[in-house]
């Protein structure tokens, strides 16, 4: 019995009652005791234990293993339980007919079909017979998975290592194999088929052979092998005076000695004697068109003989070798050299009295390159990669270009300021200087830049030149990662021997480093827009590094631009391109760096650059200083020298001009650099600004209008040079 509980001072414990703490404090004690964890009331129905407990209606949960419980809500119906310790009991699946539970000592058990059904026979994977065998009589027999009684056999059962004579019985001799037989146990009266010793290769025949063999046969056949038997034993044979060198030779009748003589086989005189260089020759393979020499002393070899070949061998003389080749005299070849009594050209060509027996005209024919050398002799040839060009190669192989009228030297070279000698605007443009160094503006005469925005590169006319140069126009990197090059374009009338042929660009260049500018390219490019009307900013995009810059619209590549890869030492390069782009009207050079990766300071030098007819880079032709800058002025120049005009007014100057040095390109434009001084005779005044532009190709020509007033109208007026001004003329293209 548990505590139970007890009501305490229920008599103090009313309403309307004074309750002494002591009273409340034993009601409390009592009912502690009996919820109490362990003697606390035990509900078995008797007063103060409380009630029975319904397992059925009252309890709810899973009483685990440890308090006596499965510790599971639901068992499989007809499942053997399984213990896990602690855990919960487990149930196996209901067993299936014949199975029975069967453990490995370790883990779980689990079933195992090992009977028929759960009324049979134990199975025979199982160890079984997997049958009722009680009422069998015999001996049992397993086939095919059943069991089945057969039949004792009459007489004694023999074992494995059992002796036993068999009678009476067959041996099947395809399916056994008796061992162990000898001499003695084969009948002597048995026939043995002869065939059947050894590997089947005896015949009765040669068997019986041996019936009259009464020794050794080895040691017989070695005294028949050991002995000397003479050669005049030998039937047919008879040795008469037998000689050192004879030979048996057959008569018909017999074998008898004879010599040489006697056969006619007498050495170098009936037959021949042992050579080398036949013995070479016999060596060889024949074959069709082949004709065999040697090589050397004792060997030989083939060589082709063609047909052909044959032909022209079996001609008697020279003419008729001639016809064979189909060669006529005047018509295939030169004629023959003759003396100069009977001159056909006029004059002795080989500087020994003797000319070319010809038509009065010789033709070279085109060809790739020079002949083979010849030892002592020269060669002269025109290039078929280069019509009109001729070609002189000297003894020593080397090739050399020989310039004629058709080169027109040394104005073949249609690009001006090519050794950059002439810089009009200024020698060094950066990004404060006028003009400054932007993208599209002519620096350097004739030449632009082009740069992948403005300030990329800061232009000088450099002295950091090649052997025997004069000027380059540096490139200094001023903004980083970009693009950059020069540009000129030719003038339509200087086009000439380009437009519809081969041309080759070349020039010289080098950079301060290879760390960066390592890429350098250059091209042939061609209008196809309206005569002289180009677009001097060819570049649409510079694109990324490597990849060549897209053109504008009427400007295209005549060459595939790749890198040319500079050094820090000067070098020459060259493109060569088919000018062969439809309805070109004029041509341009454009050099350039084609990196994006680039290094403040870093510099590219260009000097010498040339464009000409022919795929040859030639050497740079040089003009005199005077005639580069003459063809300069043609499109720009600053006017320095006293220009004339009249006053129109009192601040006006009208037609104040001068003839340009040479016929401009185009009508000029005009831009007055600080104010220039303008007399009168009575009056000097400034000029800060040009009016009207009057001026044409053939002379510069504008009004004016001075800062203050004071000439007298219709007075001669005379613009000078002060020293600080300069009146830029530009006809650039």
């Amino acid at each position: 019995m548990g505590t139970g509980y007890t009501r305490q001072s229920a008599g103090s414990i009313i309403t309307g009652a004074v309750i002494t703490s002591s009273a409340i404090n034993a009601e409390f004690n009592q009912l502690e005791g009996a919820f109490n964890e362990s003697t606390g009331h035990t509900h078995d129905g008797t007063a103060g234990e409380g009630p029975l407990i319904n397992l059925t209606t009252s309890i709810t949960g899973t009483l685990p293993v440890a308090n006596g419980g499965t510790g599971a809500t639901t068992l499989t119906d007809g499942g053997i339980l399984l213990g896990s310790g602690t855990g919960a009991i487990t149930a196996m699946s209901v067993l299936s007919d014949g199975a029975i539970v069967i453990g490995d000592g370790t883990t779980d058990p689990t079933s195992l079909a090992a009977f028929t059904s759960s009324t049979g026979t134990l199975k025979h994977e199982s160890g079984g017979l997997e049958a009722d065998v009680s009422a069998y009589n015999g001996i049992l027999k397993i086939a095919s998975g059943a069991t089945s009684a057969i039949a004792a056999p009459t007489g004694a059962v023999v074992g494995t290592s059992d002796s036993q004579t068999l009678t009476n019985k067959t041996i099947d001799a395809d399916s056994n194999t008796i061992s162990n037989i000898e001499n003695a146990d084969i009948k002597s009266g048995a026939a043995i088929d002869a065939a059947k010793i050894h590997d089947g290769s005896v015949s009765n025949t040669e068997f019986g052979y041996l019936a009259n063999v009464t020794s050794d046969i080895q040691t017989q056949l070695n005294s028949i092998t050991s002995a000397t038997l003479a050669i005049d034993n030998l039937s047919d044979v008879t040795i008469t005076s037998v000689a050192t060198g004879e030979l048996l030779a057959y008569t018909g009748a017999g074998w008898e000695n004879r010599t040489l003589a006697e056969l006619n086989l007498v050495i170098g005189t009936d037959i021949q004697a042992y050579d080398t260089d036949l013995a070479a020759l016999a060596g060889l393979t024949s074959a069709a068109d082949k004709l065999p020499y040697f090589t050397g002393s004792g060997t030989a070899s083939l060589a082709d003989f063609s047909s052909f070949g044959r032909s022209l061998v079996d001609d008697a003389d020279a003419s008729a070798a001639r016809t064979t080749l189909g060669l006529v005299i005047g018509t295939n070849v030169l004629g023959d050299v003759v003396d100069d009594t009977t001159p056909q050209l006029g004059g002795a060509l080989d500087g020994q009295g003797h000319d070319l027996n010809n038509l009065g005209v010789v033709f070279l024919t085109e060809q790739a390159a020079a002949e083979a050398d010849v030892a002592g002799k020269g060669q002269l040839w025109v290039k078929t990669a280069t019509p009109n060009q001729l070609w002189f190669t000297d003894d020593a192989g080397t090739d050399a270009r020989l310039l004629t009228d058709l080169d027109n030297v040394p104005y073949g070279n249609p690009i001006i300021n090519g050794d950059m000698m002439i810089s009009q605007r200024g020698t060094s443009f950066d990004s404060t200087t006028t003009p400054a160094n932007s993208d599209d503006t002519y620096l350097l005469d004739r030449w632009i830049l082009l740069s992948d925005g403005n300030d990329t590169v800061d232009v000088t006319q450099s002295t950091e030149v090649p052997t025997g140069g004069i000027n380059s126009i540096a490139l200094d990197v001023e903004t980083i990662n970009k693009k950059f090059g020069i540009l000129q374009l030719i003038e339509h009338k200087n086009c000439g021997g380009l437009i519809g042929n081969t041309a080759t660009l070349s020039f010289k260049a080098k950079v301060s480093s290879v760390t960066k500018l390592d890429n350098l390219k250059a091209a042939i490019i061609s209008w196809d827009g309206t005569s002289d009307a180009v677009t001097s900013d060819i570049v649409s995009a510079w694109g990324a590094e490597d990849t060549n810059p897209t053109l504008v619209t009427n400007w295209t590549y005549e060459n595939t631009p790749v890198n040319l890869n500079p050094t820090t030492s000067w070098a020459t390069f060259s493109v060569t391109a088919a000018i062969d782009t439809a309805s070109t009207k004029n041509v341009g050079v454009f050099i350039w760096s084609d990196v994006t990766d680039t290094t403040l300071g870093d510099f590219l030098y260009i000097t010498d650059v040339q464009i000409e007819a022919g795929t040859v880079a030639t050497a740079f032709k040089r003009r005199p200083y005077q005639t580069e800058l003459m063809l300069s002025r043609r499109y720009f120049y600053k006017v320095l020298p006293s220009l004339h005009g009249v006053a129109g007014g009192a601040t006006t100057v009208n037609r104040v001009g001068n003839h340009h040095p040479v016929t401009m390109f185009s009508a000029p434009t005009l831009t007055l650099h600080g104010n220039m001084p303008v007399f009168d005779g009575v009056v000097a005044l400034l000029v800060a600004s040009i009016g009207a532009n009057y001026s044409t190709v053939d002379a510069v020509e504008f009004d004016t209008t001075t800062t203050a007033s004071g000439l007298t109208q219709g007075n001669a007026v005379v613009a000078y040079y002060n020293g600080t001004h300069k009146l830029s003329v530009s006809a650039e293209m």
